[in-house]
């Protein structure tokens, strides 16, 4: 009857529809009484709910235009501080650019100091590999000259070759100088003139072993004069080889310091970076945060905020006044609950006598149908005059069911509408 609903919310009367009567689709002139009056009922809701829908649609309307005002006013109020916001935005902004603009340089500076860095690192590993490819070549022309020399004494016997072999590889004693590795620039030309001194003193060196006194018994002086030639190109090439492998040593210890180096001025660089950003942060912290005095009056405190607020507007007020308030706010707002429970409950109350003065007239309307089919009933004319005595007409009770629950039902028809009537009398 109510839709499986105990309360009917306003706005479900937009969604309520009255079926029409079935007997519309008939003309007029073939309708009854009772329809005519089923008719009227039907053209009375429909025009009765046409007056709810309206009476809601116009207060939406109002609703929607006062919330169409307070958004109105609210966009208004939100576009000034958007303004404010946008200006004191731009400003942040420009600042922001201008430090970014110091950062990209610096940055600048490092990517250009770095590009320089890798650049010499590329140079140095590339003279390091024409070295070590010098020096292989060298060691390489020492091994040629040791087999040319077996080739070259091949007609020598055996033990004779054998006692040339180690004079061959013999080495003169010569003073050892002195070399420092971690030189400032390993390219400089006093290492060739070191090399020729080297040289000299090694020569001079192998002049005392070239001497005949050394020569092996059996062997003929063009054959030693040959040998000691051998033995002192040899000599160069091992000088040769020694100093190169000196000079690659010295680029290598040149280029480690240089990457030591390197690695300690970006982290020297680092260092100065982050402590200017934590002087820039500190000295804004101490360009914010400044302390100001304010006399207060006793009962008035100052409270800590997580915020800067806005004190252009603000008054101060005494503490007991602001207290008044609070307690005169809080028995108002109990108040105001207390009403709107008691609101609630009285309209709940309401639409529960609705619903059962609703479900009284339906049940008043089916006790009418059922007293009209009681009322159509076919009885016969014995029955209708009162002539039927009271033996036979207990046998038709008895052996018509149907006649009795018509009768049974004609009793209670009688009974509720007595009891309805006196409930619509109260």
């Amino acid at each position: 009857m109510m839709g499986g609903v105990l309360e009917i919310r306003r706005e479900d009367i937009l969604k309520m529809d009255i079926p029409p009567p079935p007997f519309l689709s008939r003309p007029e002139d073939l309708w009854t009484e009772e329809e005519k009056k089923i008719s009227d009922e039907y053209e009375k809701k429909i025009k009765e709910l046409n007056e709810g829908k309206e009476e809601y649609r116009q207060f939406l309307r109002n609703e929607w235009n006062k919330i169409a005002a307070s958004i109105k006013e609210t966009t208004q109020k939100f576009d000034e501080i958007v303004l404010k916001l946008s200006e004191k935005k731009l400003k942040t902004d420009m600042v922001i650019y201008q430090e970014e603009l110091k950062i990209l340089n610096f940055i600048y500076t490092l990517l250009l100091d770095e590009e320089l860095d890798t650049r010499e690192a590329g140079l140095h590993k590339f003279l390091t590999k024409k070295k070590k490819e010098k020096v292989k070549s060298f060691l390489s022309h020492l091994q040629s000259l040791e087999l040319g020399f077996i080739k070259q004494f091949a007609e020598i016997p055996g033990d004779l070759l054998e006692e040339l072999l180690q004079l061959y590889k013999q080495r003169p004693e010569t003073p050892k100088k002195e070399t420092l590795l971690d030189t400032a620039n390993p390219y400089v030309k006093e290492s060739a003139e070191d090399y020729q001194d080297a040289l000299a003193l090694l020569m001079k060196a192998m002049d005392e072993l070239d001497s005949p006194e050394h020569m092996p018994s059996g062997l003929n002086r063009s054959m030693w004069k040959r040998f000691c030639l051998a033995r002192r190109n040899k000599m160069k090439s091992e000088e040769l080889v020694k100093w190169k492998v000196l000079a690659l040593g010295e680029m290598k210890a040149c280029h480690r310091r240089r990457v030591e180096e390197n690695e300690k001025m970006k982290s020297e660089l680092e260092n100065t970076f982050q402590e200017l950003t934590r002087l820039k942060e500190e000295k804004m912290k101490l360009q914010q945060n400044v302390t100001v005095q304010f006399l207060l009056k006793q009962g008035q405190v100052e409270l800590e905020s997580t915020r800067i607020p806005e004190y252009s507007d603000a008054v101060l007020i005494d503490r007991s006044v602001v207290e008044e308030l609070n307690c005169s706010l809080a028995a108002q707002g109990e108040k105001k609950i207390n009403a709107m429970v008691e609101y609630k409950d009285f309209s709940k109350g309401i639409i529960q006598l609705e619903w059962e003065h609703k479900k009284m007239k339906m049940q008043i309307q089916d006790l009418k149908e059922k007293a009209r089919d009681i009322v159509i009933l076919p009885i016969s004319k014995n029955c209708q005059m009162g002539r039927l005595e009271i033996e036979p007409w207990g046998q038709i009770l008895q052996f018509n069911p149907n006649i009795r629950r018509k009768f049974k039902t004609y009793a209670l028809l009688n009974l509720h509408l007595y009891c309805c009537s006196t409930k619509c009398l109260f």
